[in-house]
Parts: C-alpha cells; structure tokens; sequence
C-alpha cells in the first residue's frame, strides 16, 4: 500500500525514472505499467471466490502537487477564496482508486494461505489421504463461505472509506487547514 497504493506520487531527490523496484515496465517504453498485488497461488477450490483484478497499474508520472494545484484550481468557488466542498472527498477517491485491488490481494493472500494451512494440516494429521480428503470435503462448503465473506468484507471496509465523505474528528486538522490557508492563500482573508 505504501509503495503502489497512491495513483500520483511525491517526487523526491532520489527520482530517476524507470528505477522504481517492484515496477514491471511495458514494452511501449514509456515506464512502468502493473503490478500484481497477490503473491501466494490459489487451490483450484479457490479460484472462483479469488477471482478479481489483483492488477494495479503503477503511479502516475505527474507530481502529486502539481496534480492537487491542477485539482484545486478546477473546483475553485464562485467567489473569491472558496472552494468545491466535495473537492477533499474527490482528491481522495481518485489518489486512493488501488485501495480496492491492493487490498482483496491482501485478504486473498491470507486466504489462500489459511486454505493450505488447513489442507496440509488434515494431511498431516490423517494418515489415510481419503480420510483427510473426505474431512476437508466436509469443511469445505464452510470454509469457502467464510473466504467469500472475507472478501466481501474487505471490499466494504473499502468502499466506506472512499464512497463517503471524508470526516474527522480531530479537531486540530481544521485548525492546521486554516493556519495553512491563511498563510498559503494568494488572497488576502
């Protein structure tokens, strides 16, 4: 998430393009392209319930602040020195679009591991390979509802961080953005 889950990034001293690790490079030659964010292979069984777009492509070339400059001054108000009040809410979901891949290649890992914990665990447990077979049969309507749940989940955790308003509680967050905008501002408040 720290390294591909942004779509725009910060650029640093340390920028030299085409030298981001992890980046697959397309053949166009134009830079980095995708990125899986699974690592662990699925069972057979799994294949149905793990089955979304793990693919995320790699962050933008533009500068995240150029991007936010460029944000800001299309969602600029009608009058002088106000703003679109959903801008906050649309910077996030268009920076923060790979949360959903990132994530059910997450829990689909962990999934994927569980599973084979459990199968080679009867295996070991059971010395007859019917015997464990027909154990993990018996688990397996169980287990493969509890996985889609799990996915499920996590595509909602996701979707109520980035379909609803962003809000906090913190009070010292909207003084800080006063502060900042006060001394930012090209308009004298």
């Amino acid at each position: 998430m720290d390294k591909f889950g942004h779509q725009y990034r910060f650029k640093t001293d340390d920028d030299v393009p085409g030298t981001q690790i992890g980046r697959k490079s397309d053949k166009s030659g134009d830079g980095l392209k995708n990125i899986s964010s699974r690592r662990t292979p699925n069972a057979p069984e799994l294949d149905d319930i793990l089955a979304f777009d793990d693919r995320v492509d790699s962050a933008s070339s533009v500068d995240i602040f150029e991007w936010l400059k460029s944000t800001y001054q299309n969602g600029r108000g009608f009058e002088l020195g106000t703003f679109d009040c959903s801008l906050l809410g649309v910077a996030m979901r268009q920076q923060a679009a790979k949360w959903e891949a990132i994530s059910c290649g997450y829990a689909g890992d962990t999934v994927a591991i569980v599973h084979s914990f459990i199968t080679k665990l009867l295996e070991t447990l059971c010395l007859n390979e019917r015997v464990s077979q027909r154990l993990l049969d018996l688990l397996l309507d169980g287990l493969l509802e509890q996985y889609s749940k799990t996915i499920t989940q996590v595509k909602s955790f996701v979707n109520v961080e980035l379909a609803s308003v962003p809000m906090t509680l913190n009070h010292y967050f909207n003084d800080n953005l006063e502060k900042w905008w006060v001394t930012s501002s090209p308009i004298p408040i």
